[in-house]
């Protein structure tokens, strides 16, 4: 038997998408791990209980949603059915690392700050394919810069206000210019 304390609220079931059962989770937080895959199982709220349901398909939709297609959810009415229910996962397969993310790819849509609090730009993209971390940040102006993200850099990180603020060595910004 689960306890409440053995699952995750991770965001809730939007509207249904095409005509094969698929739905759109909207998402509280990041499930999305360094392994790039999601829990094979989530659990979806029906009538106040967590029922389990097996994730057959899945793929992002944003920053903030995924296209979820789940075993046994075929049909329109099927889909429709979840639609506005609470999505939970077990909190074992949810377990963050040390800075509260499950992947560096959460960090996408964080506002960028330097170390007095002035406004660099917005996360677009995060290439985390070896220990090397690059943000891909838009600025004001439109160009794309990229900053290495080293923990030596970090001065702190917000995940509720979605902000990083971070020691930017100077002239790094231009250095495309």
């Amino acid at each position: 038997m689960l306890s409440p304390n053995d699952l995750t609220l991770i965001g809730t079931v939007g509207r249904k998408h095409g005509t094969r059962g698929e739905v759109r989770l909207q998402l509280s937080r990041s499930i999305i791990g360094a392994d790039d895959d999601v829990p094979d199982c989530l659990f979806i709220e029906i009538d106040g209980l967590p029922v389990p349901f097996f994730v057959d398909e899945w793929r992002e939709r944003g920053t903030e949603s995924l296209l979820v297609k789940f075993e046994g959810v075929d049909t329109d009415a099927q889909a429709t059915a979840l639609t506005g229910c609470r999505a939970f996962a077990l909190t074992h397969d949810l377990d963050d690392d040390a800075d509260g993310l499950r992947s560096w790819r959460a960090l996408r849509g964080y506002a960028v700050h330097d170390g007095e609090g002035t406004y660099i730009g917005e996360v677009a993209d995060v290439d985390d394919r070896n220990d090397n971390i690059i943000l891909y940040v838009t600025v004001p102006d439109g160009r794309e810069v990229m900053l290495p993200f080293h923990e030596d850099l970090l001065l702190d990180i917000a995940h509720a206000a979605r902000t990083l603020r971070m020691a930017i060595p100077e002239g790094l910004l231009t250095l495309n210019d």
